[in-house]
């Protein structure tokens, strides 16, 4: 019993301590006629959207995100919830859908270890579980992050979001509210059935995060003053560590190593912030 007990104590992903802010900055020389002082890996070239552009590469695994969101993995039996959890999944003119850079960045991570598992001789069927488990990681994180929208916009009493009203300016302040919990509710069973407890401690992590974020802004705007740790600290919560904690778990997905998920964490963490 004690062995039981300690395990269930222990942190399972150990807590970052905020205290990495920034990538290195080295000289690479001349770029484009301008000295560049960003840390960029060697080989990588100007950005072509129809070779490494990161939305036209993953555009055939996120295409239909939204559409599975609202068809499939958000639906209940009161028609005006179910409007409203769907509000930005179900829109005629694809605005309501917004970037989706968080499951562009999850499924573009998730093809490169794909190609790194088949260098070691994954079998095509573990290939293909490991990378459904990553798309709905993906789907998972975009509704996580909608969910934090209806919450913002009415904390900030926001009119328009992705270029059409607000949730809470179409269903008022409580169905909005009710809304975003329900899609947490529905992302946190969907993370369940992933059956990785890792990985539910990561994704839930940053639902503790997306709160603690939007308390700091509020402190922030009352005093009016946000030194620049405070505003990096912010932005972690508030951005980064989603990005983060979904790239690491989709490493995690993929039975990573120590050093592969570590690193997935950095990049979801630094593009975030």
């Amino acid at each position: 019993l004690s062995d039981v007990s300690d395990d269930v104590d222990a942190p399972i992903n150990k807590p970052d301590p905020l205290d990495e802010w920034f990538l290195e900055s080295v000289s690479l020389g001349s770029m484009n006629g301008e000295t560049s002082g960003i840390r960029l890996p060697e080989g990588v070239a100007p950005l072509d959207p129809h070779v490494n552009d990161p939305f036209f590469l993953s555009h055939a695994d996120v295409n239909d995100i939204s559409a599975t969101i609202g068809n499939d993995l958000v639906g209940t039996d009161h028609p005006v919830l179910n409007s409203a959890a769907r509000y930005f999944f179900n829109t005629e003119d694809g605005k309501g859908k917004g970037k989706q850079v968080r499951p562009v960045m999850v499924m573009l991570l998730s093809r490169a270890m794909m190609q790194m598992n088949s260098h070691l001789g994954t079998s095509a069927p573990q290939l293909n579980h490991t990378l459904k488990s990553q798309r709905r990681l993906a789907e998972i994180t975009e509704m996580i992050h909608t969910a934090s929208l209806f919450h913002d916009d009415v904390i900030d009493d926001a009119d328009n979001r992705r270029g059409q009203p607000a949730a809470h300016r179409a269903f008022g302040n409580k169905m909005a509210i009710l809304a975003g919990d329900y899609l947490l509710a529905r992302a946190s069973i969907y993370l369940a059935r992933l059956r990785n407890v890792d990985v539910v401690e990561c994704m839930s992590t940053t639902i503790e995060h997306l709160v603690r974020g939007e308390v700091l802004q509020i402190k922030d705007s009352r005093t009016g003053v946000a030194d620049m740790e405070g505003y990096l600290r912010k932005n972690f919560y508030k951005t980064a560590s989603l990005m983060a904690n979904s790239c690491k778990s989709a490493a995690l997905l993929n039975h990573a190593t120590p050093e592969v998920v570590d690193a997935a964490y950095r990049y979801g963490k630094h593009v975030g912030v």
